[in-house]
This record gives structure tokens, sequence and C-alpha cells, in this order.
């Protein structure tokens, strides 16, 4: 099947980056010779942007064109400050990025340029993060809520020269910033801020404060404390963050968690992702980084859960590996994957390592009895219910659960634990707190000190529940192997292939998402030589691009289908 990997990986890259997950909501190179239309005003009475010709910028941007974008508080009327914005200020949770031309120490006074998120003149706020590379020699993340008693913004955070890559810039010029901001909650906001394409040390950092905002428009910024001084931009991009397909993955080799990742419940800390050298043992099929759930202010008891996806996805897979702990000096220490979380009714369910002296692995709701002390789901697969065992000593371990939704009253659970399946299983919850859909994520829990819970590699699934029989289509021998274009195409919410194949042989007919994942397997059999339809429901999936392909013997094919909903 190795064939099938390559040209399957070899395809998503080909089109992955004009996936319908990542959606390009504004752009603008100045190319025109003169800015969008689509550029407007934060307050009355500022300049519109403007276009100019890259000769009038101090030094060229190498891959810019011949224009640029200016913006600037020309007649001082705002005391220099000066935006252009973009959008709508119900827009949220997206990603802007720019070419900045950058000021350090000039001899007027300050100089800021930046790229503005989640502006609204109706509230009278707007955020920025600018390049201050004067006597202050940071990158600032802030707010335009200034206390003139304290002269501190209501939100601000800087990057001092620690926390940039490559340190601050001693002279002027271009350079990349970008920043991608999410509204978790109805009481925080998260921003990860990035310089010349690397991450900035401390993110994501957290608004939770009186003046957050949850949506705005985004946009441009400059500010010259003293006469004039353009501000100089190009290649301004808005990209709306993708919302979690079918399929959803997260590595954290980026160095920071995918922006997809959320929280249970206000006040926990968001997951944040650590080297890999910070762990006890390194994973073998680990990358330089790891994702990091913990309740780090025991706000909840040690508990901490990261979550992703909609409190209506349903029938799905969750894996990921997970850093296990074996009778932990201070005191239970679990760590494990979540499936059917939805906070707004007060119940997740997870599946985690419990190797203290109750050495067992539990899958189990959070509604605990007080009186009988008692989780109103629950079960546990002992050491016989394990093919492994039960480790004696802390590492990591694969762990997997498929959560099915059967009917009104039922719901199912297959554990696996390092590839293999848990006896007793599939389990099944009817009891009163069952859940039949929900997010999914991770969990860790330590009780006594905090204590890290390690993840890598978190992919999360769609099941196909209607997959429908094979039928054959002739009863005559092609002449050769054939797969069919889809009919229809686009489709909604089924479709059907066809596939011919000229002497018998076992036939795997499958259907990826756009991240590579298994969403159904069609065909796993032996056929006769013959032509064949294969009919697929993709009740259960969400818009996108999805790949199917076919592997008889040594014949390999793959096409291209879409889903609109």
């Amino acid at each position: 099947m190795k064939n099938i990997t390559t040209f399957l990986i070899t395809s998503l890259f080909l089109f992955f980056s004009s996936s319908l997950f990542a959606q390009v909501l504004f752009s603008d190179d100045f190319e025109s010779g003169s800015p969008s239309s689509e550029w407007g005003l934060y307050r009355a009475g500022e300049e519109l942007i403007t276009a100019t010709a890259m000769s009038s910028v101090p030094s060229a941007l190498p891959e810019g064109g011949s224009y640029v974008g200016v913006v600037i508080d020309a007649d001082t009327s705002y005391t220099g400050a000066a935006l252009a914005l973009a959008g709508d200020v119900t827009s949220s949770n997206y990603s802007v990025e720019a070419d900045v031309y950058c000021y350090t120490n000039h001899p007027s006074g300050s100089a800021y340029t930046g790229v503005v998120v989640y502006a609204d003149s109706s509230k009278g706020i707007y955020i920025k993060m600018v390049a201050d590379f004067d006597a202050s020699a940071r990158i600032r993340l802030y707010n335009n809520k200034l206390d003139f008693t304290t002269f501190q913004y209501s939100f601000s955070h800087d990057f001092k020269e620690a926390d940039i890559a490559g340190g601050i810039p001693t002279a002027d010029g271009w350079h990349k910033m970008k920043v991608e901001v999410e509204t978790i909650d109805e009481s925080t906001t998260a921003y990860n801020c990035y310089f010349d394409g690397e991450l900035l040390a401390g993110c994501p950092i957290i608004d939770d404060g009186g003046h957050r905002m949850d949506a705005g428009r985004y946009g441009l910024f400059s500010f010259q404390q003293g006469s004039p001084l353009n501000g100089y931009f190009d290649n301004f991009v808005a990209t709306s963050l993708s919302a979690s397909p079918a399929g959803f993955a997260d590595d954290f080799e980026s160095g920071a968690p995918s922006t997809d990742w959320g929280l249970y419940r206000a006040g926990e800390e968001l997951i944040t992702a650590a080297p890999m050298s910070e762990v006890p043992s390194a994973l073998a099929t680990g990358g330089d980084y790891v994702g990091l759930v913990i309740d780090a202010d025991t706000s909840y008891t040690g508990a901490a859960l990261a979550l992703a996806g909609e409190v209506t996805d349903a029938n799905y897979t969750v894996e990921a590996d997970v850093y296990c702990y074996t009778n932990h000096p201070g005191g239970s220490a679990y760590t494990g994957v979540v499936v059917y979380a939805d906070s707004s009714k007060g119940i997740y369910i997870k599946m985690v390592a419990d190797f203290d002296a109750s050495a067992r692995i539990r899958l189990y709701n959070n509604k605990l009895d007080f009186t009988t002390f008692q989780y109103s789901f629950s079960h546990d697969f002992k050491e016989a219910d394990i093919p492994g065992g039960i480790p004696t000593s802390d590492g990591w371990h694969k762990m997997k659960v498929e959560v099915k939704t059967i009917d009104e009253t039922s719901t199912s659970f297959n554990c696996y634990f390092d590839g293999e399946l848990l006896a007793g299983c599939p389990i099944i919850d009817d009891g009163n707190h069952r859940m039949d859909a929900g997010q999914y994520g991770l969990f860790s829990f330590q009780q006594g000190s905090p204590l890290n819970g390690y993840f890598d590699n978190f992919t999360k699934t769609d099941l196909v529940t209607d997959v429908k029989d094979i039928s054959v289509n002739s009863n005559s021998v092609p002449e050769g192997y054939a797969l069919g274009q889809n009919y229809p195409n686009p489709f909604n919410p089924s479709t059907v292939i066809n596939f011919s194949i000229p002497e018998s042989g076992l036939v795997t007919l499958k259907v990826f998402n756009m991240l590579g994942q298994e969403v159904a397997e069609l065909v796993n059999d032996v056929k006769s030589a013959g032509s064949y339809s294969a009919s697929f429901d993709a009740t259960e999936l969400t818009t996108g691009i999805y790949v199917y392909t076919i592997h008889v013997d040594n014949f390999v094919a793959t096409k291209k289908m879409m889903l609109i909903k």
C-alpha cells in the first residue's frame, strides 16, 4: 500500500493550499496603483490609505511589486496615529499578515507600524501588534484603552529581545508581521503573534479583561510622535481560521497548538506547545514539540481539558500519543483523550490511564454522585483486559476511542491502547447522562501539585455510518482496470463511484479527507471480473474536498470529489 500513501501525500500537498477550510477574506498588494475600495476608516476625518511607488520607500521590498500601501496621519489630527481597516465588525477567528516597513530609533521619536485585529469604532476599541523599536526595544500587542492615571493600557503584552527568534532589528527595513486571533469563549480571546515567520515566545496571549473584544475589523496601523511619518505596507492578507473539518489533527510542530483548540470551561489555561526536550522521555515518533495541558493554578482541582470541534459532532474516532504516569508520588495522575464533551450540559467523557494503585484504564464521565462516590457512567479495563498489561513505568502510549451514537438511547465506545482493542468492547452507555454528540480533545489530572499532561499526534476522524452495498453493473468482462469519476460531483450527501476490474482480485476502495485521514472504507473484498458501483453517503461529513482511492493487485488510482452542504 506504500504507493497509495505516496500518491495521497503528493495529491494533498498539491491542493491543500486551496482547501475550502482556509478562506481568504481580503487581500491587497496595491499593484493596481491604488488601494482596494474595501479599505475604510476607523474614525471620521482620518486620511484614507493610499498607494505609492515602491521607489518612494527608503528600501525596496524584494518580493514586492511596483506599489505599496501608505497609512499616515498627515495632518496630525489624531496625534500621529492612523488606521486603515477592512472587513466587518462581526468578523472573528482570523489571521492577518502583511509586509511592514519598521523603523528603529527614529530621530523624531517613537515610530510604530503594524497590523490591527478586532477593531470596532462603535465600541471605541482596536487591538494592534506593532514594531516599537525605539528605546523600548519590543514588539507590542495592545489595545487603545489607556488609563491616564496609571498610563497603562487595559490590555498590553510586550515581546522583548529574548522572545523574538531573530532579536530586535537594528536598522529600518521590511519585516513580515502576523496575528492569529480567536474568540475562545464569552470571556476569553487568544492571540498568536508572529514576526518574520516565527511564533513569538509566550503565545498564545490571552485577553480576558474588561475591554476584551470578541469580533471586529482587521487592518493596518502607523504612528509617529512628532512630524508625520509614512507607514509603508505590502501584501496584506486576512484569512479565516479553519473551522474543524471532518478530520482534525495537531502534531504541534509549528511550535504552537492549532487555533482550533479551545476551552471546556471559563478560566482554564489554554493548551500550549512545549519542546520535546522538556518531556521526561522523548516520543520516538514525535518531532520537536508536544502539546501541554495542565491546570497550573489548580483552579479546577487539578483537572484540565483542551477541546476542539463542535458540540454537534458525532460518530468519530480520536487518538493521540499520551504520556502516561504510573504510581506518581504526588498521588493520582491521569492523562487521556476526551469525546462527546459539552460544557452547556456540564458533561464530558474521557478515557484515561489510571496507573496508580487502581491499575486500570478507565472510560467514564464527570457526573459524580457524592453519596455513593460513583460516576453515572464508568467502565474499568483491568490488567486482563489490556493485551500488553498495565505499564509499570512512565512513558508514551497510543490511546484511541471510537464513539458512535447508536440510537436515541445508546452510545457505544470502542477503546484501544497501543493499537489493541480492549476486552469487553464495545462499551455501551444508556444511562441518564448519556451523550449523543459533543466536542473532542485531551484531558489531564493530578491530585496534589500540578503535573504536566503531555500529548502528541492528536487526530480526529469522522466515522461514516451509512455506506451502501456494492452493486454489479453488468456481467461483461471489462478490458482493463478503471476508476470512474463519482456522480454527481459536487454532491450532497450521497454519490456513486464506478469501477471496473478485468480479473478477480482483492479490491479496496477508500475515501480520505484533506488531512489524509481515512473516513470511509467502501470496499475491502475479493471481487470477480466485472463493473461495479459503490454508493457513498457522506451525511456525517462536512463540506470539503475528499479523495477516493482504489487498489487492486498492482493497479492504483485516485480521484477527487467535492461535498457541498
